[in-house]
């Protein structure tokens, strides 16, 4: 597979996370949240800490980010931290950008390996990609690499798949806008409330 992107495009915001690991020091073995921008945004007010508590959260998540680019900075990432669980949100980005649902899932299968050799009895969590109104363009792609994810976590005993559609969608299957902010891709506080809310049983069910 070719890499279509550049993989230091990210730089500063690797930096920033260099920066703040080096201020507070990973805390090991506790849920480690993993990915693009649903990850990366949830840490504005330390929002994702006070949602999850007392979960012994950390979160190296970083916008834009691509199952590649969580690939290639797993030792930067995830080592440091030697999570017992991880949750993980990658696929938009890289649908985005010319990757397919197959290449998602392997590189995502490779993640998932390469912690399971490092940390034997790691439990995963995939996030499913969040197909909100600003996505509608890959929402064919993000159903099929979705799938492939559900079925990806049947087939693991070690991996869970997060359900998000009572979260995305209303009872007549219409997007529920207010959980987002003007740009209708992220999440607003209260939408990253009720994200935890659903997230929560699982990450202690793993963890615990």
């Amino acid at each position: 597979m070719n890499t279509k992107i550049d993989l230091h495009r990210f730089d500063d915001q690797l930096k920033q996370l260099d920066e703040h690991m080096r201020a507070c020091p990973p805390r090991k073995h506790g849920i480690l949240l993993y990915g693009s921008s649903t990850m990366a945004n949830w840490r504005e007010n330390d929002m994702c800490y006070k949602q999850l508590a007392p979960l012994p959260i950390e979160n190296t998540g970083f916008g834009g980010s691509t199952a590649e680019e969580a690939l290639y900075y797993y030792h930067r990432l995830v080592v440091p931290f030697e999570p017992s669980v991880m949750a993980y949100y990658e696929g938009a980005n890289d649908l985005m950008n010319g990757y397919t649902p197959d290449e998602v899932l392997m590189l995502t299968h490779r993640l998932f390996e390469w912690c399971r050799q490092d940390f034997p009895g790691i439990r995963f969590l995939i996030v499913p990609i969040k197909l909100s109104p600003a996505l509608d363009h890959i929402r064919e792609q993000g159903n099929i690499c979705n799938r492939m994810f559900e079925e990806y976590a049947g087939t693991h005993e070690d991996t869970s798949f997060l359900d998000v559609n009572s979260f995305l969608y209303d009872d007549a299957g219409n997007h529920r806008r207010e959980i987002y902010v003007e740009d209708m891709l992220h999440h607003n506080e209260c939408g990253y409330a009720e994200f935890a809310e659903l997230m929560k049983p699982t990450l202690e069910k793993l963890y615990n």
